[in-house]
């Protein structure tokens, strides 16, 4: 695939994953998934990188600025939990980025999405 290619699609599927993001609360769990399938990528590990830095901190400024002034804004949480994903991804990015082969991210991943898929789909009310 060639780098223009590439970029386009990058650039298509940050807009989603920035859709998501607001309505949502995710957007690199949402992109990560693209990013391979279509091959923009070339293995998991480096889409995970690369989604890491798409949703790098800067971006979500806006979207917390508007929710905060609609009242929709826990400090606490939000705080705590950025605390949290601080801690985790040093810990796990400085000593255990390679414990772990790439098929059992796969299996995870994809575990963790059809958990919450099927947690999600039953609280909707569309369904029957």
């Amino acid at each position: 695939m060639n780098v223009i290619l590439k970029g386009v699609l990058s650039f298509f599927i940050g807009i989603l994953g920035g859709i998501a993001f607001v309505y949502l609360g995710i957007s690199a769990s949402m992109m990560l998934p693209l990013v391979i399938l279509l091959k923009i990528v070339k293995d998991y590990k480096t889409g995970i990188a690369s989604m890491l830095l798409a949703i790098a901190s800067p971006i979500s400024i806006i979207p917390i600025y508007n929710y905060y002034k609609d009242g929709d804004l826990d400090l606490v949480v939000g705080i705590s939990a950025f605390l949290g994903l601080f801690v985790g991804s040093y810990i796990t990015s400085t000593y255990y980025i390679n414990s772990v082969n790439v098929e059992l991210l796969y299996l995870i991943f994809g575990i963790y999405s059809v958990t919450m898929g099927i947690i999600f789909i039953r609280k909707s009310k569309y369904i029957l």
